[in-house]
């Protein structure tokens, strides 16, 4: 009887404490400083259709629109068809200086990542490309602490992935071919 009793216990334990799968919306902001030059923004308010971020002089908003979006920084619509099949949405910052800066739309998977780069540079706003972080084993291994080294060399842009403190990728971009047009 006593042990019928306590996996009563603990099956009300598990329902009580289980909050299913319910997502909802968030007026969190949480802004992590990685270096001198990069942020990192989390997910901070869901309203309705859009996705917003905001650093110290930046806002990001994800304007959705059939099934793909546009990207909206400081109030300027970008047409991107930006297309994101992950809920759980990260933008990476980093600031070269007051007129150029990288931004990195994070997709974040539970077994991978996949960053979509841009260049937001004098009010242009450029797509570079993509990249994925795998971490196939994450069943067994803590998830990746990431970081990024960002640097230009002409018209490159050059993304040096590094997971738990050290480079495991390097991805270079041609810069400044793929202009958004501003909407």
């Amino acid at each position: 009887m006593a042990k019928y009793i306590l996996i009563l216990i603990a099956f009300m334990y598990l329902f009580h404490s289980c909050k299913g799968q319910k997502e909802e919306n968030t007026n969190t902001l949480t802004e992590k400083h990685n270096n001198k030059k990069g942020f990192k923004a989390q997910k901070i308010n869901n309203q309705k259709d859009e996705t917003f971020f905001k650093f110290q002089d930046l806002t990001i908003e994800l304007k959705f629109n059939n099934g793909s979006s546009n990207v909206m920084i400081n109030n300027n619509e970008y047409l991107t068809s930006l297309v994101l099949e992950s809920t759980n949405i990260n933008v990476w910052y980093y600031k070269q200086d007051q007129e150029d800066k990288i931004i990195m739309i994070e997709g974040n998977d539970y077994y991978s990542s996949i960053f979509h780069v841009y260049h937001f540079y004098h009010q242009k706003l450029f797509y570079l490309g993509y990249f994925y972080v795998d971490q196939p084993n994450i069943e067994n291994e803590r998830p990746y602490k990431k970081d990024f080294n960002i640097t230009s060399k002409k018209n490159k842009i050059i993304i040096e992935t590094i997971l738990n403190g050290a480079v495991k990728v390097r991805n270079a971009f041609t810069d400044k071919i793929n202009e958004a047009q501003k909407l």
